[in-house]
């Protein structure tokens, strides 16, 4: 748009030169001094002639005595040193305006494209991460609750994903709840799970948590669903291309059914 403005002020003189033939102009004092003594000539001319061209010349003196009047004669502008524009240029003019419009009117959609390109280059890019990147899943609990028998819990995890898991570090516990309290689900505490450097594809981890020693009572106890028996805990890694997940994870024993049951509460994950 800048250019077509550009454009049109350079041709501004060219076009204000088409104006009609005559205009009004401001006299030079040598061309007025010349005016003057053809004025003078014409008066000494003979009778017969001057009464011939009686209402020519009262006509002349008239546009004079009106230019004098003013200040101004009357100029034939053909007869100034710029020609004015040929038709040709002026269609020149426009189909270069046209050129410059529907130049910026391509530039404008190239710069659209290319916005719209980057966008699905960027939701390529994303879905290409999620198909490569680490995915750790929870896998199963196996456990042991029985009188005179510590209660012990394995939990496993599997990266699921096509590419390895880095510096892979967990929190996991195991406790005895009461039936109206929750456990505590912080993990400001140093972790108590070995760290894994890298988890390989398909590669599935164990880790054993140990509880309490549960003798006769206790284990009525628990059987009556009168003390919860709860594990939970916190997993974080890293993938291939740098970026930070992590996934928490609580389950309940269930006295009823004899196995543990997904807690309501701390299942969650970034994906």
């Amino acid at each position: 748009m800048y250019d077509i403005l550009l454009l049109l002020f350079a041709l501004s003189p060219a076009v204000n030169a088409v104006k009609p033939i005559h205009q009004e102009v401001s006299p030079q004092p040598q061309a007025r001094q010349g005016q003057d003594s053809k004025h003078k000539k014409s008066r000494m001319a003979g009778s017969s002639d001057h009464q011939e061209t009686q209402p020519d010349t009262q006509s002349k003196k008239d546009d004079h005595q009106q230019s004098a009047d003013t200040g101004t004669y009357k100029v034939d502008i053909r007869s100034l040193p710029f020609p004015p524009p040929d038709p040709l240029f002026r269609v020149y003019v426009g189909i270069t305006a046209l050129t410059a419009f529907f130049s910026l009117c391509t530039l404008w959609l190239i710069r659209v494209q290319n916005i719209a390109f980057k966008a699905q280059l960027k939701l390529m890019q994303d879905d290409s991460r999620l198909e490569h990147r680490a995915w750790m899943k929870f896998e199963k609990v196996d456990f042991t609750i029985a009188p005179q028998n510590y209660i012990n819990v394995l939990i496993s995890f599997t990266n699921i994903g096509r590419t390895p898991a880095r510096d892979f570090q967990a929190w996991m516990f195991l406790e005895t709840v009461p039936v109206n309290a929750e456990p505590n689900l912080s993990y400001e505490k140093d972790r108590n799970v070995p760290a894994r450097p890298v988890v390989p594809p398909h590669s599935p981890l164990v880790f054993p948590i140990a509880g309490d020693l549960v003798d006769d009572a206790l284990y009525a106890i628990i059987m009556s669903g009168k003390l919860r028996v709860m594990f939970h805990g916190k997993i974080t890694y890293r993938d291939i291309f740098e970026g930070q997940h992590w996934m928490t994870f609580c389950q309940e024993f269930d006295p009823n059914v004899g196995k543990f049951m997904i807690h309501e509460k701390h299942n969650e994950a970034d994906y």
